[in-house]
């Protein structure tokens, strides 16, 4: 699950989401898993 309530570096949340979105190893399942249906359940 993405968590993105620290505040410590706010610069760092679009890198993070960026980093997400652009990583090869993750199925797109496991994207949606990580930032929208783990929280969701």
């Amino acid at each position: 699950m993405f968590g993105s309530d620290q505040m410590v570096w706010p610069g760092a949340i679009v890198p993070a989401l960026e980093a997400i979105g652009s990583a090869d190893f993750l199925t797109p399942a496991h994207k949606r898993a990580i930032l929208h249906d783990n929280a969701a359940r």
